[in-house]
């Protein structure tokens, strides 16, 4: 029963683990940038590069799914 118990928690886990990289791929592959949206359409292009950086989005992309998922747990 221990055994079975343990294989479905690491088997768990895995799942999580792939929907969590499912859920961040869907979020980037979706159109349209979140620096830009936040900002009026009146901005410069200094001001989304600025806001862009402070949301982390000029990382790369394990460095943002690292970031995402620790505020995720």
């Amino acid at each position: 029963m221990v055994a079975y118990i343990i294989r479905r928690t690491l088997a768990s886990i895995l799942v999580l683990f792939g929907v969590s990289i499912l859920i961040f791929v869907l979020v980037k592959i979706t159109p349209g940038d979140p620096a830009r949206a936040q900002l009026p359409a009146s901005a410069t292009p200094d001001q989304i590069k600025a806001l862009q950086h402070a949301m982390g989005l000029d990382r790369p992309l394990p460095g943002q799914y690292i970031s995402w998922l620790s505020r995720a747990l």
